[in-house]
């Protein structure tokens, strides 16, 4: 059972399986590159599914080796990654921009391969990508359906998955982008993101005694986030366009 971060509404008890950990593990393992020779710097709260599932769990399924420190610090952050060696490190919310505020240094570029597990905009994705010298996942997810949207690895890797964006639809989904009748947008055109595990159990249980919200959620047969996107024309690359939709 995770809470959600209630941001936007309250605060709900997602159930969760065991299957949806594993499948949520192994989209990363893949988006990321994450493998035996990798280390992940972990610094985020592990009651938090991205440093729970993304990063702790992904780490110990690919055999990497994980560095677990106490909390988040700008200041220290690049020195701890050249100190560890780190190839991999998660990113959320505001990190890259608290890193930007901070006045550069040798350590933020002097490092080995790097692949940040992140989304962002598409202007501090560039900033960050220049400034640091790593590659960005991109991505999309929430506590109750793990990350059904990353970018391939070769894309990652090769740069062209386009700046602050999502990525496309991981194998284990069905991602749609519709209007408010159930139906899919046209590319360019603002919709909903719905979602549909293609494997059992890849999505949350329930809302922990909460039945009308879960009922609620799964309307048309298809798990609402209330986020808006739209479909980028280039490829088949999701982009977030801004507030949930209610």
């Amino acid at each position: 059972m995770i809470l959600t971060s209630g941001t936007t509404g309250q605060s709900k008890v997602v159930v969760e399986s065991n299957a949806q950990f594993i499948v949520t593990a192994l989209d990363m393992i893949d988006a990321g590159g994450v493998s035996s020779d990798s280390v992940v710097y972990v610094y985020l709260p592990l009651f938090h599914i991205m440093a729970l599932d993304l990063a702790a769990i992904s780490s110990m399924m690919a055999n990497a080796t994980m560095v677990l420190v106490e909390k988040f610090d700008p200041v220290n952050f690049w020195k701890d990654i050249k100190t560890y060696k780190a190839t991999h490190f998660h990113a959320v919310g505001p990190i890259f921009e608290m890193l930007i505020k901070q006045p550069e240094s040798v350590e933020e570029k002097d490092h080995g391969e790097i692949v940040a597990i992140a989304y962002s905009s598409r202007e501090i994705w560039e900033m960050a990508e220049k400034r640091f010298n790593i590659h960005i996942t991109g991505g999309y997810g929430g506590t109750e359906a793990g990350i059904p949207v990353t970018s391939p690895y070769s894309d990652v890797i090769k740069g062209i998955n386009p700046p602050g964006s999502c990525g496309i639809p991981a194998p284990p989904f069905q991602v749609e982008i519709q209007d408010i009748s159930g139906y899919p947008v046209k590319p360019g055109e603002v919709g909903e993101i719905v979602i549909r595990p293609k494997l059992p159990y890849a999505t949350f249980l329930e809302y922990y005694k909460m039945p009308t919200a879960t009922v609620n959620a799964f309307k048309g047969l298809w798990f609402h986030t209330g986020d808006p996107a739209d479909m980028m024309k280039k490829a088949t690359y999701i982009l977030l366009t801004g507030r949930r939709i209610q």
